[in-house]
């Protein structure tokens, strides 16, 4: 989900690793000691571990230029489950930026182009995009319905009114 407001950028980037072996694989890597159960630093590796893989391809510009996203906060979900269980991993990572200065040609449109860049093994990742005190008037997927735009799809460009 991104979240665009006058005060700033906000992007909640969901990340899932299936149940079964791939969730397996990836708590037995962490539990270094072995020992069945993921230590609160072994967790906590784990979590940066999807945060990291999460991002990894994120990117989100404003007319044209990338933006600094600074992490705000990572929840993960089952990483304290013992190593040898199968069920889903699961994290929430978000991010946020400060519009930047407006561009000479910005003044004169009106409006802020904002791009939103990822990807997964298909290509493409959900988004949806919630505006407040603002308005989004162009979406390049998705349908634009006001403050919303619904059923859009990375690479995402926007044309927002602040």
């Amino acid at each position: 989900m991104l979240r665009l407001a006058p005060a700033g950028l906000r992007l909640f980037v969901d990340y899932e690793v299936g149940a079964g072996e791939p969730a397996h694989a990836l708590r037995q890597a962490f539990d270094r000691d072995r020992n069945g159960s993921l230590d609160p630093g072994e967790q906590q590796a784990l979590a940066e571990h999807l945060a990291r893989t999460a991002t990894l391809r994120t990117r989100l510009l404003v007319d044209g230029a990338e933006v600094v996203l600074a992490r705000q906060a990572v929840r993960p979900e089952k990483v304290d489950l013992p190593a040898a269980s199968t069920a889903l991993l699961a994290v929430r990572v978000e991010l946020s930026a400060a519009w930047p200065e407006k561009k000479f040609f910005s003044f004169f449109n009106g409006g802020r182009a904002v791009e939103l860049r990822d990807e997964d093994e298909t290509g493409h990742v959900p988004v949806i995009v919630e505006c407040e005190q603002c308005r989004v008037t162009d979406a390049s997927s998705g349908v634009a319905d006001g403050p919303l735009v619904r059923g859009a799809n990375t690479p995402l460009r926007l044309t927002v009114r602040l």
